[in-house]
């Protein structure tokens, strides 16, 4: 009798989440802030005099997080539909909690002599002692044996060697690849061979845009230098064009990968070369236009604002044309997104238009504005035109959110204040100085809204209504919320936690407002999440006066 009753006893849930998923969610949770914890504790500054065999490698430290995501990013891309079922699979076989409580435990006194070790190591000056010989051999063993126990609270050993026997092909060519693509990213930030001949492109291209609209023009090509003679402006290796250039194939190049079924091959190739060309011409047109503002408006603006924002705004017009171009038309794409029965519009573009618009609307202004915090009405107009467009597109998802989803949203917003404790060195209200009162009444009403109203919603469409399905099936649509897996939750959410300044914080919120999402399936839990997260931290910096908790 008893055996019955456990066989058919359901797993408890949290938030849509059971037991097991529930646990792999906290130990990535854990890596998280571990993580953080390391970054914000080490430091490898005082190596650099070093004369340890070991000091390169250390030095190579603060750029593992980047190879990392390059290694783990291309993995994915590469067989995503593997990494979902040995992922489930591994959730679906936890240790017993004896084994779990055991491997944490000894998950946290390796991390600990492992932190210990690394500041002995990185603080120390070892030249002539036995460390100057062995030193990274003990931090090496307590790094394996970190991992080892957390592997260990993650899954049973024999789930654990079936996933790794599964996923070693897709391992060994991600690490290839990825590393290859992290060092090539790395040589061409820093020592792009050919910037020469694509500054002297972009030069005579600004030159020739230039010339019907200057009467007068310095224009000195053999040291990069044109525009108006009360503002020349010297061209350096950073506006030759190769960041967005490079921006542009390593995107497109991940499309390409993540959405080969979807394309014709090899057509879609085409679409490598003339999107970079593209990039490299607004490029162009990016230069002429910073030396008009600076000539016609103000150079403050011109230097610290235009310079700044408007290279990404022109990289996202070239990367979703491309996008959209590869997707929608025939000479390219196999199949076409096809708008739900009874509509003319896309899905994709109900889910993602208002992100876009905030986004789109945050890098024009920019770029046109030393901060671009004033823009903030211009920002809530923009997203609430775009939601009204589409409000036809929703469904029934504006309903009353669950009393969970306002709880995890109050979680996300402890976490979110705990994680952002330090002050920044330029207050976040001091661009208020130069504008009138009567402005600024109007802006904190537009910003109130913006945060704790319109911008949860265009998230969490974005991130959780769309992302977090489309990770599941290309059909988002048709994926049931509740179904969804934990790692389909961690990936959106990494990606939602990419969009801020701090990253990690943002990923723990994004995984609260990712189980609010999954409890009911509704996203309007999701969204009730995210308004309560983001009102508990307006409050908290209304109160409290730490303003950049909040803005």
């Amino acid at each position: 009798m008893n055996s019955a009753s456990s066989s058919t006893r359901q797993p408890t849930h949290l938030a849509g989440l059971d037991s097991r998923q529930g646990r792999v969610l906290l130990l990535f949770g854990l890596l998280a802030v571990e993580f953080w914890w390391f970054r914000r504790t080490h430091t490898t500054d005082d190596l650099r005099n070093r004369v340890v065999w070991w000091a390169p490698l250390f030095l190579m430290i603060p750029h593992a997080a980047q190879w990392g995501t390059a290694v783990l990013g291309t993995c994915l891309a590469l067989d995503w539909p593997l990494w979902k079922q040995r992922g489930a699979r591994l959730a679906k076989s936890p240790p017993t909690w004896t084994t779990v409580v055991v491997a944490l435990g000894v998950h946290g006194l390796t991390f600990l002599a492992f932190s210990a070790t690394t500041s002995f190591l990185l603080e120390r000056d070892h030249e002539g002692t036995l460390w100057a010989w062995i030193g990274p051999l003990p931090w090496a063993l307590f790094g394996l044996g970190m991992a080892g126990s957390w592997l260990l609270a993650l899954s049973t050993p024999a789930e654990l060697r079936r996933a790794g026997a599964a996923l070693k092909g897709n391992l060994a060519r991600g690490l290839a690849f990825g590393t290859a693509l992290a060092l090539v990213a790395a040589y061409v930030t820093t020592h792009w061979p050919y910037w020469e001949v694509l500054n002297r492109g972009t030069l005579e291209l600004s030159h020739l845009l230039l010339r019907p609209v200057l009467s007068e023009q310095v224009y000195l090509p053999d040291e990069y230098i044109l525009g108006p003679p009360e503002f020349p402006v010297v061209l350096t290796r950073s506006c030759s064009g190769y960041q967005g250039l490079s921006l542009f194939l390593v995107f497109f190049t991940a499309f390409l990968v993540i959405e080969r079924r979807r394309l014709r091959f090899p057509n879609a190739l085409l679409l490598l070369p003339l999107g970079a060309l593209a990039a490299w011409m607004l490029n162009g047109l990016r230069v002429a236009l910073l030396v008009l503002v600076g000539h016609w408006y103000s150079k403050e603006v011109a230097v610290d604002g235009f310079h700044k924002s408007a290279g990404w705004a022109f990289s996202l017009v070239v990367a979703l044309g491309a996008v959209a171009v590869a997707t929608r038309s025939g000479a390219f794409a196999r199949s076409k997104a096809e708008p739900r029965d009874g509509s003319t519009v896309n899905p994709t573009a109900a889910y993602l238009g208002p992100l876009l618009a905030l986004v789109g609307t945050g890098l024009l202004a920019g770029a046109f504005l030393v901060s671009p915090e004033p823009a903030v009405p211009l920002q809530l107009l923009v997203a609430c035109g775009v939601l009204f467009a589409f409000r036809t597109e929703y469904g029934a998802w504006l309903r009353r959110p669950s009393f969970r989803a306002l709880v995890l949203g109050a979680l996300a917003a402890a976490v979110w204040i705990a994680l952002h404790r330090e002050a920044p060195d330029t207050h976040p209200l001091a661009w208020q100085e130069r504008y009138p009162p009567a402005f600024l009444g109007s802006w904190w009403v537009a910003r109130v809204a913006l945060s704790c109203l319109v911008t949860p919603v265009a998230e969490e469409l974005a991130f959780r209504g769309f992302l977090l399905r489309r990770l599941s099936h290309a059909d988002f649509e048709s994926v049931d919320p509740r179904r969804t897996s934990w790692f389909a939750v961690v990936v959106s959410s990494i990606a939602f936690g990419l969009l801020h300044p701090n990253w990690i914080a943002g990923t723990v919120t994004g995984v609260a407002f990712g189980l609010a999402y999954r409890q009911r399936g509704r996203v309007a839990d999701a969204i009730g999440a995210h308004v309560a997260a983001n009102v508990g931290v307006a409050g908290y910096a209304a109160a409290s006066g730490s303003w950049w908790v909040w803005l």
